[in-house]
């Protein structure tokens, strides 16, 4: 396999969790990769393969591919980051040094088809994108403005958080923790179990909480007064999608007792602002098995529908009128196992393996429905249809 000349070799970090016993050559090999993330990063998911966690395979100084080692498989986080003409070659160089690894390789989430020839590919839903001019130049739907208005009455504020707010002083500290915190109730209120590989959380609050500045990456939150200042009730984290001019909504998070409303003010507050700023492109990311997929995965998303509500997350995105919506792919070797390479990708999502995973889901989920069961007292202000695209996050 080639290398840049004067590079380090590849420095493997472990699991999410560990720390590389070597920082000064992860940190060079980091500088290496953001490099070519700029150069090359076109993919919405691309720039994440900078949190902790991830592997870099290098393939000369112009080309790399970021992703996990299951133990069975090097799962990627996408297409190779490389020279469009190289894609296709940097993939089989991948697949081959994970076969002389004995691993399987696969490619998870991909955008767009990077040489057909000799790769097999598998729709695994769409992903939702939005110009985002054109999104403050159109009238938005009535409802979705009633939500703004609701939230805005009650006292919720948007604003962008600068850097060096979130630098190593006691405002910093403070706001790290109030974002911690605003996570683990986020995913108290999930159905499942938390998932690991492109959708960390965990991941990427450790990459803002070790070095604010280093990922690029951006923090919207919307906040309302509290007696004590102001009460953290949802946070957008951004990454840049480089080439593309854009930003990748990966997080959007959303404290139980948020005002109905405050997630679509925060995501409105969001475009609004990119779209000042001269942005190009927006994503909220994938919607996991929408649109035209395999009659396969079509029944896992009914079957899997009381675990994951995928009907609401596609509904929440949809009413924020995106542009247009763009397939997302997994991408094998030809004549490998399409069961295998969804398997590996599983496997990728559930690092403690999948049917480990699937116990902590149910005993999650018993606890939830331990909650629910607790009589509550209806609001008539509540606004049903509001209140379920508010699940969806």
């Amino acid at each position: 396999m080639a290398r840049a000349t004067g590079l380090p070799p590849p420095y493997h970090p472990g699991p999410v969790g560990r720390v590389p016993p070597d920082p000064a050559r992860r940190r060079a090999l980091s500088h290496h990769v953001r490099e070519l993330l700029l150069a090359h990063g076109r993919e919405a998911g691309a720039w994440q393969i900078l949190e902790p966690g991830y592997r870099w395979f290098l393939h000369g100084a112009d080309a790399c591919v970021g992703y996990v080692d299951t133990g069975r498989a090097w799962v990627a986080a996408g297409a190779p980051i490389a020279p469009r003409a190289r894609q296709r070659e940097v993939a089989w160089a991948f697949v081959e040094s994970a076969a002389a690894e004995g691993r399987r390789a696969c490619f998870f989430g991909v955008e767009a088809d990077f040489g057909a020839a000799g790769f097999d590919r598998l729709r695994l839903g769409e992903q939702p994108e939005w110009v985002p001019r054109q999104y403050v130049a159109q009238r938005l739907r009535s409802s979705l403005r009633e939500q703004h208005r609701r939230a805005r009455a009650k006292g919720v504020e948007v604003r962008a958080v600068a850097p060096t707010e979130l630098g190593r002083g006691e405002r910093g500290a403070a706001l790290r923790g109030g974002l911690q915190r605003l996570g683990r109730r986020w995913l108290q209120t999930r159905r499942m179990a938390t998932l690991e590989f492109v959708v960390s959380l965990e991941a990427t609050l450790r990459g803002l909480e070790q070095d604010p500045g280093a990922l690029g990456s951006r923090l919207f939150v919307a906040e309302r007064a509290a007696h004590d200042g102001r009460e953290l009730v949802a946070a957008a984290l951004l990454l840049p999608v480089p080439r593309r001019s854009g930003w990748y909504v990966k997080h959007v998070l959303r404290d139980p007792t948020a005002p109905n409303g405050a997630v679509e003010l925060l995501v409105h507050e969001v475009l609004t602002r990119l779209a000042r700023e001269g942005a190009e492109y927006a994503t909220l990311g994938l919607a996991p098995l929408a649109g035209d997929v395999h009659p396969a995965l079509r029944l896992a998303r009914r079957t899997l529908s009381g675990a994951f509500d995928f009907e609401g997350l596609n509904r929440f995105k949809a009413k924020l009128a995106p542009s247009h919506a763009t397939p997302i792919h997994l991408v094998h070797p030809h004549g490998s196992s399409t069961a295998l390479g969804l398997y590996d990708s599983l496997g990728a999502f559930t690092p403690r393996g999948p049917l480990r995973f699937a116990l902590a889901s149910a005993g999650h989920r018993l606890v939830r429905l331990g909650g629910e069961w607790r009589p509550k007292r209806p609001s008539r202000s509540q606004d049903p249809a509001g209140a379920s695209d508010q699940r969806a996050f």
